[in-house]
């Protein structure tokens, strides 16, 4: 992802537009290829070598954009590690306990001759060469890290990697986003919505009256009084989601400029592009690992209730929208009961959800949501419906659900 610096946009009448590369350019391409050639030449050399290397190819600052983010986003791709002989933590302290004991026994008069002997004795000690013993002694800080792995990419790719940070670079600092979209297909719906809650982003979405149209509010990151960083990748990283989405759609955001003491906004428009595409594989209804781990786990019960993927969306008044994780049905017949998953909610997102089922009259509808500073008050509310709410600390349970859903049954 690129930082703040690394953005390369135009600012004009309170509203800020990125500008995208061209992945058919061909000085692009070749700068691309050209710094990628030499990412993969240092395989195997320390750390601050390729750093030299890359800021000599691509030097940084606003001049030599985009090659100076084409090189970041190359960096995040490569995996380093401490290769020694030795673990040089060990090692140091060895050879720093022998260089104390000469020290006092020799003096500092002495160092040019004391030090390798020094070296040499914690290098016998540990069956090392001098190289080696060289080389581990400080093999461990990051600039000596060596270059071990390193994820390939095509140029072109990643120059539509490059455009694709360059949204979300601004999302960092995102106050409120907004998406307006054609009413999309229930699989796609449901791939939406499950990036938003594993990214666990505190999202509104609404039917927009007499129209066939989606609107997704999602708040920023300065709207979380905690872990607003955390929250800001969060929301950053949903983005090339979005970009799986078939046009047309329209992303709106408000976001704080560099001068934030001055509490200057920008407003962000993004609309679809041909240079911008998403590097997330178009898994159609993905399933996140805890909730296909969840239905394996209800299944195994071989309880009368049966669990299926929730596919129906509920409208409550005011064009809000609920949209359940699962659906439950009883091996007796009756009306299905259906459970949203909530794995990292907030006090005002449960009582939104909670206020929505009981507006629109939801009688089977249950909110399962990870416990949060506030919940049992909400628990105690004279106009919470009984059994609509479940708790958990951890991890969402079977057991929990299966008491829960006993309460639906016909006394």
């Amino acid at each position: 992802m690129l930082t703040a610096e690394l953005l390369d946009f135009i600012r004009r009448k309170g509203t800020v537009r990125p500008r995208l590369a061209d992945p058919d350019a061909a000085h692009l391409l070749e700068l691309a290829e050209a710094l990628i050639a030499l990412v993969e030449s240092q395989q195997g050399q320390p750390r601050g070598e390729l750093e030299d290397a890359l800021r000599a190819a691509a030097p940084p600052g606003k001049k030599h954009q985009p090659g100076w983010g084409l090189a970041h986003l190359l960096r995040e791709r490569c995996e380093f590690e401490t290769v020694a002989a030795a673990n040089p933590r060990e090692f140091r302290a060895a050879v720093f306990d022998a260089a104390a004991l000469a020290w006092r026994t020799q003096g500092g008069g002495a160092l040019n001759r004391w030090r390798p002997e020094v070296l040499a004795q914690a290098a016998q000690a540990q069956g090392l060469d001098r190289q080696d013993a060289e080389a581990a002694l400080y093999a461990d800080l990051a600039e000596n890290q060596r270059l071990t792995g390193f994820r390939k990419i095509s140029p072109r790719q990643l120059i539509h990697r490059y455009n694709t940070a360059q949204i979300q670079g601004h999302l960092l600092r995102a106050e409120s986003l907004e998406i307006t979209a054609p009413w999309p297909s229930p699989p796609r719906l449901r791939q939406w919505v499950r990036y938003l809650r594993f990214y666990g982003l505190l999202y509104s979405l609404h039917s927009e009256p007499g129209t066939q149209t989606l609107r997704l509010v999602v708040e920023g990151p300065d709207r979380i009084l905690a872990g607003a960083t955390r929250y800001g990748l969060a929301l950053a990283a949903f983005f090339p989601a979005l970009l799986l989405w078939e046009p047309p759609w329209v992303l709106t955001a408000t976001v704080v400029g560099r001068a934030r003491r001055s509490g200057e906004r920008e407003l962000l428009r993004v609309e679809p592009h041909p240079w911008l595409r998403s590097h997330y594989p178009d898994s159609g209804q993905w399933v996140p690992e805890d909730v296909r781990t969840f239905m394996e786990a209800f299944a195994a019960k071989n309880s009368p209730w049966r669990i299926a993927p929730a596919e129906t969306v509920f409208t409550a008044p005011g064009n809000r929208c609920l949209v359940p994780d699962f659906v439950f049905h009883h091996a007796l017949g009756g009306e299905p009961v259906h459970l949203e998953y909530l794995p990292q909610p907030s006090t005002a997102l449960v009582s939104n959800r909670l206020a929505l089922v009981a507006q629109g009259g939801f009688t089977r509808y249950l909110l399962a949501s990870r416990e949060v500073p506030g919940l049992k008050d909400l628990l105690i509310s004279p106009s919470i419906p009984p059994a609509t709410l479940l708790t958990f600390r951890r991890s969402l349970v079977p057991a929990a659900v299966l008491s829960q859903l006993e309460s639906y049954l016909p006394r």
